[in-house]
């Protein structure tokens, strides 16, 4: 098994140069696809540096990840299809013990990572599990993160990429692995989440940037929970932790955690208000 990583960029130098670093010998790289957003020619020193990484290099206008991304999968010739974030590295062997994980499955399906920061913890909202086990409606929207989502090239042929209406670029600037992971689940794709798996992912939730996302990634959160029917006690809970969190952070007086908290649960909120269902463009 080889793999196509479709790496979408924008804005970025020293990031994607980390994640390219972080191939080794990329033995098992069939291509990175490149969706390049960039007006200018700022990677082509990146890439020049990795003569041992076949690339494809698809140039195209910023503005919409879910699409940038789509455009890749049309030109992927490996057997597993992976969607890292620019900021992003791999941990060592992780498409070799990925692979074999692929590989145990009953039928072509889905492997997810841990995306967790280099201290370890979840860069992510959420925790994820401890142990091995399926992705479920109950634990994907902690198990199925695109940096950490690696794909049968055919279920991504049959189910036709990512829904354009979540991700950034909409309003609904999260989810759109979330709803893919979930459209796997309803035709009975098997998709497992191996925490032994790691993706780095730099924790940026309560940066200044992370703080100007928080509404939008939350708002693709509510309107997913919509958009896949889950129960009303579901939608309560989802709604409650963030409330929490807002409390909690008042009594500690953590001006950025109500602040942050604050935006996530109104996000969620008119997410959910506002989503109508409709055929995925």
């Amino acid at each position: 098994m080889r793999f196509s990583l479709i790496l979408a960029t924008l804005g970025r130098v020293e990031e994607p140069r980390g994640f390219l670093a972080s191939l080794g010998d990329a033995a098992l790289v069939r291509e990175v696809i490149i969706v390049d957003q960039n007006v200018d020619d700022r990677l082509g020193p990146v890439l020049a540096a990795f003569p041992h990484i076949p690339f494809i290099r698809l140039r195209m206008a910023p503005g919409h990840l879910a699409v940038a991304r789509n455009a890749g999968i049309p030109l992927v010739r490996g057997d597993i299809v992976a969607f890292p974030d620019d900021d992003c590295t791999y941990s060592p062997d992780l498409l070799e013990k990925v692979a074999a994980r692929l590989a145990a499955l009953p039928a072509p399906g889905m492997v997810t990572a841990l995306i967790a920061s280099e201290r370890g913890t979840p860069s992510t909202g959420g925790q994820a599990p401890a142990r091995p086990g399926p992705v479920s409606r109950d634990n994907v929207f902690v198990t199925a993160r695109e940096p950490g989502m690696f794909i049968a090239r055919e279920v991504l042929a049959r189910l036709g990429g990512f829904d354009r209406r979540f991700g950034l670029g909409t309003p609904f600037t999260s989810c759109e692995s979330a709803d893919l992971a979930l459209r796997m689940l309803e035709v009975g794709i098997p998709a497992v989440f191996d925490p032994s798996l790691v993706v780095w992912h730099p924790d940026s939730r309560l940066s200044a940037a992370g703080l100007a996302r928080a509404r939008g990634n939350a708002a693709g959160f509510g309107a997913c929970l919509r958009h896949h029917h889950y129960g009303t006690a579901t939608v309560v809970r989802y709604l409650l932790r963030p409330l929490g969190g807002v409390l909690l952070s008042a009594l500690r007086g953590d001006r950025t955690g109500i602040a942050y908290y604050g935006l996530t649960l109104r996000g969620r909120v008119w997410g959910y208000r506002v989503w109508r269902d409709q055929a995925m463009p």
